[in-house]
This record gives C-alpha cells, sequence and structure tokens, in this order.
C-alpha cells in the first residue's frame, strides 16, 4: 500500500461514565487503583513495591486495590503478602464494571512494562480519575502528552512512588475530550 492509517480502539466516554455510576464501590476509604490483566508484563509487582515504599516513608494512607486476574497472580499475591502494608493491599479479582472503581480512586496507576493503546488509561481519564503510568514502550506515550507527560515514572519504584505522591498531592484538573 501506498497509504498508511492508524486507526486507534473506540472509547464510548459517555458510556464508560454512565456504568461509572452503577455502584458505589464498598471500600469508603481513599485509595489507589491498577485495573488489567495480572501477568509480568503488568508489572503489578512494581506498583506494590512502590505502594510499599510511600507507606514506609509515611507520604500516603491510602489503600491500594488491583482489579484483575491472570497467570501471574500468586506471584503478585506473594508480593503483597510480603508487604507490611498487606492488610492495606486488596486483590479484587475480576470485576465485569471497574468502572465505578475508577471514578472514586484517588489515583490510577498502570505499571505495564509494554502497553498497546493503554485502552484502561483513557477508561480512568474519561472517569475524571488522576493517572500515572511507567513510560512503557508503545502507546502510552500517546497518551501521555502535553500536562500528562509529567505523570510518566520510570520502571522502578522510587520513580513510580515519586510520580504517585506528586499526583496525589497535586490539583490535577483533567480535561479528557481533548486528550482524544
Amino acid at each position: 500500500p501506498n497509504r498508511l492509517n492508524v486507526i486507534g480502539n473506540p472509547l464510548k466516554a459517555e458510556e464508560i461514565r454512565k456504568k461509572a455510576e452503577a455502584f458505589l464501590p464498598e471500600l469508603n476509604e481513599p485509595y489507589i487503583l491498577s485495573v488489567g490483566r495480572v501477568t509480568p508484563n503488568k508489572n503489578i509487582s512494581l506498583l506494590i513495591d512502590a505502594y510499599t515504599l510511600l507507606r514506609e516513608q509515611e507520604k500516603i494512607t491510602h489503600k491500594l486495590v488491583i482489579v484483575g486476574t491472570g497467570h501471574d497472580l500468586d506471584n503478585v499475591r506473594r508480593r503483597a503478602e510480603e508487604s507490611p502494608y498487606k492488610e492495606s493491599i486488596f486483590l479484587m479479582g475480576q470485576i465485569s464494571n471497574p468502572y465505578p472503581w475508577m471514578k472514586h480512586a484517588d489515583l490510577f496507576v498502570l505499571s505495564s512494562k509494554l502497553e498497546g493503546l493503554g485502552m484502561v488509561l483513557l477508561e480512568a481519564l474519561a472517569c475524571g480519575t488522576k493517572v500515572i503510568s511507567t513510560k512503557s514502550q508503545s502507546g502510552i506515550l500517546d497518551i501521555m502528552q502535553g500536562d500528562l507527560t509529567r505523570y510518566l515514572c520510570e520502571q522502578n519504584p522510587e520513580s513510580m512512588a515519586e510520580r504517585i505522591d506528586t499526583a496525589l498531592h497535586e490539583e490535577v484538573t483533567l480535561d479528557f475530550e481533548s486528550l482524544v
């Protein structure tokens, strides 16, 4: 072909916002959220390490909620059990409608080593939730542009912890419509 067009995945923001109103999450405390397949590539262990570091530094009191399942779940469960803050880490399994959890989270974190488009980031942004992401290869850098570049972190617990702390303590105004 003499021409190539890239067509992104469709995102129905209004439908996501409507689904986000379906229920109130049963956790009535501030929380940080991750949603996705639990595989080594999603690097959930990195998020648990960054969370543990922030709690050790007494910078946050938030809970950590992880929604999803996958073949790395035993490793993630073990990492959570090793954390001195294991009572504050919730592995929720698969949830058919994660959008209420996204809407009510103080922060959404994507810790992937490699990501395609990163639909889950767009979904969290559609819910009006602040996001941070690792500087993973591919589509993440297409989403995390402009002001959002401040919320990109390296693939290590210290960098992620720093970005989580920054995002939680800054007033961030998100204009989702300008992002898509």
